[in-house]
């Protein structure tokens, strides 16, 4: 792998992350573009990227992360400690049963299910999702994230594990999830990724840990699509969160689609 070729990963990292159409789709196929092996290393190279997603993620919804742990750290009422404290407490919750497919199944399905053919049938399942979700949310009213109850927020855990099979992508996943549990498109996007946060940054600093063992990929490549991903990701997010708040996720739908029949005609015929 060369600069130019870290460049196109982190930038794809970074616009897939968080539009939901799928990262690992994306950099598997843009990987066998340019004709680079499917080596431990190469994997180690995407799971570093994801913590400068994290960082992204971080960044971009400061605001929501300081509003549920300042309460904590300053002199207010018990009640506003509690709110904070269950709100942590929802997104904990809504992680474990991430953590608990990812370190059980995550080698069999990320070495597994890599096939272009599973990439196609996830791409237009998860399409499906999207295209319920958006229906749904025509429908009710949506409530906040801070109004789920605790088996809710497992139940939206539980879509963001989808995540862990190739071509279904987080974000979409997990946003559809929280609208099936009555959140409105917005609030249900700020949980995704709120949701996302600790398994994105625990992910990607074993990943990065294991890397010093693992020869393969330079540390200056690593930093240049890191750089990448973090440019790319915060305009992507930009884009996301204009079209959840003004526009539709059919137009996500009919991407993801389009893309599987493609990938399906050109890789598998």
């Amino acid at each position: 792998m060369n600069i130019v070729q870290a460049i196109i990963l982190g930038i794809v990292q970074g616009v897939t992350e968080f539009l939901p159409i799928s990262s690992s789709a994306h950099l598997l196929i843009t990987r066998r573009i340019f004709g680079l092996p499917e080596t431990e290393s190469f994997l180690i190279f995407d799971a570093i990227l994801h913590l400068a997603t994290a960082l992204v993620i971080t960044v971009y919804f400061f605001g929501d992360i300081k509003k549920i742990v300042k309460p904590l750290f300053s002199n207010t009422y018990i009640s506003e400690k509690k709110r904070s404290l269950r709100m942590i407490g929802l997104i904990v919750a809504a992680s474990i049963p991430a953590i608990i497919v990812g370190f059980t199944l995550e080698d069999y399905l990320t070495e597994s299910l890599r096939g272009i053919s599973v990439i196609g049938v996830t791409l237009i399942v998860g399409a499906l999702l999207l295209m319920l979700a958006e229906k749904l949310s025509h429908k009710m009213r949506g409530k906040k994230k801070e109004q789920l109850t605790w088996f809710q927020a497992i139940i939206v855990g539980l879509f963001q594990t989808l995540a862990l099979i190739p071509g279904m992508s987080r974000s979409g996943s997990t946003l559809s999830g929280g609208v099936f549990m009555g959140l409105s498109k917005v609030e249900a996007t700020k949980f995704a990724f709120l949701l996302g946060l600790p398994v994105l940054y625990g992910v990607g600093g074993i990943k990065l840990l294991h890397s010093f063992l693992v020869p393969g990929v330079g540390a200056n490549l690593v930093i240049i699509g890191s750089i990448a991903a973090i440019v790319s990701g915060y305009l992507s997010m930009k884009i996301l969160m204009y079209i959840v708040k003004e526009k539709t996720l059919t137009w996500f739908v009919g991407y993801r689609i389009v893309l599987a029949i493609v990938l399906l005609f050109v890789f598998m015929l």
